[in-house]
């Protein structure tokens, strides 16, 4: 079976991405324009809103990084952190609630919520898909961080080393003295909020919770500091250009290079957000304010939404590659005419 999953990686990977859509960006019946933005702004509230959108980007970057790659790993194992933490959340919200017994909280999340689209079914799926293939990735990372603890340990006496391994595990002391804290309180305001369960049911998603933080933290960390040398080198190189006093060298063409990265990134990032969810958005809108029903044309606003949104998002990304280009052509013009005096 992992053989199956490591050598039909990118086309499940595919799968996992096509099927966890629906379920990241659907909220619900929607009205009208302003209730989408209402639930947009519960978003960053909600830990089961934005972990399954974080899972999704994930998967979204894991699929077209080359799976030889060390990002890759890591994209899979943390969409798959991301994912199991917003249906841990999300179960833990609806066991809050008190509303429904436990065979109705399992129908609601990895099936369907009556009267909704069964998005659940279509997210369990994927994270069947993802868990297997976790597995060789998760292996990867892990001994990427064996690797780096028992660095940590040889050079523990570098100042530098030392002070970021204090930093590291200040982050991790944090994260478990909030979420301590955080169990602590809902375990003291829930009873007002309806909840009749025991104290012991908030503990255990807590810890739940907690190590799925852990976890996320975790791998960060292995990836920082198993990638730290080449950061390190790069960082290098850029200052040494810097401490060129004489001007003899333009540095713009090394610093273009990081602006058009990051910009090229965070340009694809939100399209991948953005038009995913405004697509399933404008689905939902349109076919509540239809009182005939769903007909063909609600089923081709996705993929015409779908198609537009690529297309503008590559129109974007080709202006900026054209004014990055220009400037960088303009500076190599300057530096050849700089060598000919």
């Amino acid at each position: 079976m992992r053989k199956f999953f490591k050598k039909k990686s990118r086309e499940l990977t595919g799968a996992s991405l096509f099927l966890l859509t629906p379920y990241a960006f659907y909220f619900g019946k929607l009205p009208d324009w302003a209730t989408f933005s209402l639930a947009i702004t519960q978003i960053r509230t909600y830990a089961f809103y934005w972990m399954p959108i974080a899972a999704y980007l994930f998967l979204f970057f894991a699929y077209f990084v080359k799976r030889a790659a060390k990002w890759h790993n890591y994209f899979i194992v943390t969409a798959w952190l991301f994912l199991v933490g917003g249906v841990t959340n999300l179960i833990s919200a609806w066991h809050m609630t008190g509303s429904a017994k436990t065979p109705t909280i399992i129908r609601n999340v990895f099936v369907q919520i009556s009267g909704n689209w069964p998005v659940g079914a279509l997210m369990t799926a994927s994270l069947l898909i993802l868990t297997g293939l976790v597995l060789e990735p998760l292996k990867s990372v892990t001994e990427d961080f064996d690797a780096v603890w028992a660095d940590f340990i040889k050079r523990i006496k570098s100042p530098l080393v030392l002070l970021l391994g204090l930093a590291s595990i200040t982050l991790v002391g944090s994260l478990i003295y909030w979420q301590i804290n955080r169990v602590r309180e809902l375990a003291r305001t829930a009873p007002g909020m309806g909840y009749q369960g025991g104290t012991y049911s908030l503990w255990i998603y807590g810890i739940l919770i907690l190590a799925i933080y852990l976890a996320l933290a975790l791998t960060a960390l292995a990836f920082f500091f198993s990638t730290v040398d080449n950061w390190w080198r790069e960082f290098m190189r850029f200052s040494r250009q810097l401490r060129d006093f004489r001007l003899k060298k333009y540095i713009y063409r090394t610093l273009s290079g990081y602006i058009y990265t990051i910009t090229y990134l965070g340009v694809v990032a939100f399209a991948a957000v953005a038009v995913p969810a405004y697509t399933m958005a404008g689905f939902e809108i349109s076919r509540n304010g239809d009182s005939s029903g769903v007909h063909l044309l609600h089923w081709l606003f996705i993929p015409g939404a779908l198609l537009a949104g690529w297309i503008i998002t590559y129109v974007v990304l080709l202006a900026i590659r054209i004014v990055v280009e220009t400037t960088v052509a303009l500076v190599h013009v300057a530096q050849n005419t700089s060598k000919l005096r």
